[in-house]
């Protein structure tokens, strides 16, 4: 949960200077919580302007400091079909 958080803080603090091109939902426990023993959640990020996605997300793939190794993990996923 502290992990989601910090990466919503994160994409706020990155699109403070963008109001309205980008909007950030979440962070929330995704619909089915836990898999695996591993705790899920997800943050979505909407836009009409692909291009502003794209500079965002790549900035945050390349500069986001992910915790120990094997303990958390980021998925991207560009057009989600389902948020399961």
């Amino acid at each position: 949960m502290e992990f989601a958080q910090r990466a919503g803080e994160w994409f706020a603090n990155a699109l403070a200077g963008t109001p309205g091109a980008i909007e950030v939902v979440g962070p929330a426990p995704c619909p089915i919580e836990r898999i695996k023993q591993r705790w899920r959640w997800h943050l979505l990020l909407r836009t009409r302007k692909s291009a502003a996605l794209t500079r965002v997300s790549h900035r945050f793939l390349t500069t986001f400091e992910v915790p120990a190794r094997g303990s958390f993990r980021v998925t991207y996923d560009r057009d989600p079909v389902a948020l399961l």
